[in-house]
């Protein structure tokens, strides 16, 4: 092989290398520019690294009023929640928003009642008959075979008796009339009058004397005249007011206890107002005082009733123990109530004996002896319908109930297992159309065998009208004398004589 062959052999066999397009080779030159370019990336990077934080920094100092903000929001939260906690969690406190609570109750169940009451003024007239009739499976039993007649012919007198009656008001002028006349087969067996005017009382029976006899006298208009739901909320605002200024933490036990609400056990805090005879005097009088003192309170108490003024601070007997709980279950953070409890302990016979209401879904009212339930009404729904349970200590059924309110209608029925081998049954309806309304009630106690034991009727029948028509001439009254009451001995037992006699 010649020499230039060798060549051409030796030249064939190197690789063939084409220059990097991002660094150029020179013949007879260092390869300085990867060197050059990786400085330039190194300062690039710390130059972005510095300005990052740069901007980090400014970030930070933009977004720190803000985290304050939210800091000092959150800070500020937790404080009111642990203020309100304290706030709420004073006893003292807990008993006023009790009472609020109940009261709001009241006032919520009154407002439902008006929606379906008759629009009665203080001045109306109410004209209406009525009828009763009393069975029994039993003694017409033995009246069949001869027993008992006399009772018989009285129930069926009763039954043929028509009570027609007449009612009629006017309370800013304190005048009350009432008459009623009984017919026997359509025949008048007597006609009383009753007539009170500003607390003068009167009655007219013909057959007694032939003016109207004065009777003692009767303040009654007081009472006929409602008291509005803002006057009620004053007084409750004043007695609230004032047992929060009177009674002090000594006056509370606290613990934690769980109670069942619509059947589910719940922790809850037990707060009992709870006060010994002197203690439950002074607290008495000291609200009677407050209630005096207020005179819009005063006011409102003396016309509800008249007896108020008089009233004068109590001895204590300091042999009674007798001990008052006022007891309200509450949730424990934020102290809602949701359950009542006004319990007495018997300071002779030492035995404990009260109510408790519980504000669930199903409202329950237990009647409570020595701490335990002894009988439980379970009450669900609303007045337009609603359903009632009674059950006993067990939480055993003994009666049942449902009915419902509406505007021209209401109804309602139960029934109670007396024992086990009776029960009574009762079912009450009403309708109203126009100015009339017309109701019937009946009850029947049934044997386990459903015999009729003993039912009675009452059907009533009454038109009403919003103003009054009241005119009585009282000027020849005379008072009641001896002769006159044994005339009216006389005049009931001719009355009572006419049912066993067959008409």
């Amino acid at each position: 092989m010649t020499e230039d062959n060798k060549k051409i052999k030796s030249q064939e066999e190197l690789p063939h290398l084409e220059p990097s397009k991002e660094v150029d080779f020179k013949v007879g030159e260092e390869t300085v520019a990867p060197k050059v370019e990786k400085i330039k990336d190194e300062n690039t990077n710390q130059i972005s690294l510095e300005e990052k934080k740069q901007e980090d920094v400014k970030k930070l100092q933009k977004s720190s009023p803000k985290i304050f903000i939210i800091l000092a929001a959150m800070i500020l939260i937790i404080m009111s929640f642990v203020g309100y906690y304290v706030f709420a969690a004073n006893p003292k406190r807990i008993l006023v928003s009790s009472i609020d609570s109940l009261n709001r109750k009241m006032n919520a169940l009154n407002t439902d009642i008006n929606q379906y009451k008759t629009n009665v003024k203080d001045s109306f007239q109410l004209n209406g008959t009525m009828s009763v009739k009393i069975n029994s499976d039993i003694l017409e039993a033995y009246s069949a075979m001869g027993g008992y007649p006399e009772l018989t012919q009285v129930l069926t007198n009763l039954e043929n008796t028509e009570f027609q009656y007449e009612y009629q008001q006017n309370i800013k002028d304190k005048k009350m009339y009432f008459n009623l006349i009984p017919r026997l087969n359509g025949k008048e067996l007597t006609n009383i009058t009753y007539y009170n005017e500003d607390s003068h009382q009167y009655v007219f029976i013909k057959e007694i004397a032939s003016e109207y006899l004065e009777l003692e006298g009767l303040d009654i208009f007081d009472s006929l005249q409602e008291t509005s739901i803002d006057d009620y909320n004053y007084i409750v605002d004043v007695i609230k007011n004032s047992l929060y200024q009177h009674v002090t933490k000594d006056d509370f036990k606290i613990s934690n206890v769980k109670v069942k609400i619509d059947g589910k056990e719940k922790e809850v805090k037990k707060v009992s107002l709870t006060l010994d005879a002197k203690r439950a005097n002074e607290l008495f009088d000291q609200v009677i005082n407050d209630l005096k003192n207020d005179k819009k309170a005063n006011k409102i108490m003396n016309r509800i009733s008249p007896e108020f003024k008089n009233y004068k601070k109590q001895d204590v007997d300091h042999k009674d123990s007798s001990v008052l709980n006022f007891i309200t279950y509450v949730t424990k953070f934020s102290h809602e109530p949701v359950k009542y409890a006004l319990t007495v302990t018997d300071s002779y016979t030492k035995k404990e004996s009260g109510i408790a209401f519980t504000d669930g879904t199903t409202k329950e009212f237990e009647v409570i002896e020595n701490e335990q339930v002894v009988s439980t009404i379970e009450i669900k729904g609303n007045i337009e319908k609603f359903e009632i349970a009674l059950k006993d200590e067990n939480g055993k059924e003994l009666g049942t109930g449902k009915g419902s309110y509406q505007d021209t209608k209401a109804n309602f029925e139960m029934t109670f297992d007396i024992d086990k081998n009776m029960i009574l049954a009762c079912h009450m309806n009403a309708k109203k159309d126009g100015n009339q309304t017309d109701s019937n009630f009946q009850c029947e106690i049934l044997n386990n065998n459903n015999q009729n034991i003993l039912s009675f009727e009452i059907t009533d029948t009454n038109t009403m009208k919003n103003e009054e028509n009241i005119k009585v001439d009282t000027e020849n009254s005379r008072k009641i004398t001896k002769l006159d009451q044994q005339k009216l001995s006389t005049w009931f037992q001719q009355l009572l004589a006419n049912y066993f006699i067959a008409q």
